[in-house]
């Protein structure tokens, strides 16, 4: 049996994920790749996690990207990315990859904050 990919009427936004593909030496934003990844989901949400340094970081939104509905689906989200959804700048502060009964991944859910 094989698990259904997430229907696209329940990935209504779009967003631009920006990754850093190199950094100025003069602390400059160096070059950046943009994409624009359609049929995604953006949930507000506030949860704090505690971590051994003290700091307790808000996630203020966790995006839901299925590996098939989601185009492209070839991207990569890795901690320190951005996110821009709307007027928002989000950064990537965890991935979260569920699998489906086949053993491959059938959607991430990306916490950011």
């Amino acid at each position: 049996m094989v698990t259904a990919p997430i229907p696209r009427y329940l990935l209504p936004h779009a967003v631009t994920l920006v990754e850093a593909l190199s950094s100025d030496p003069w602390g400059g934003k160096g070059q950046e790749l943009r994409t624009v990844i359609n049929f995604v989901r953006i949930e507000p949400c506030r949860s704090r996690s505690f971590s051994l340094g003290g700091d307790i970081p808000e996630i203020k939104a966790k995006l839901f990207f299925d590996a098939f509905s989601s185009v492209p689906n070839d991207v990569s989200f890795e901690t320190g990315d951005k996110v821009i959804f709307g007027s928002e700048e989000f950064i990537v502060s965890e991935v979260q990859e569920f699998y489906g009964t086949t053993g491959d991944i059938h959607h991430l859910e990306v916490l950011l904050k």
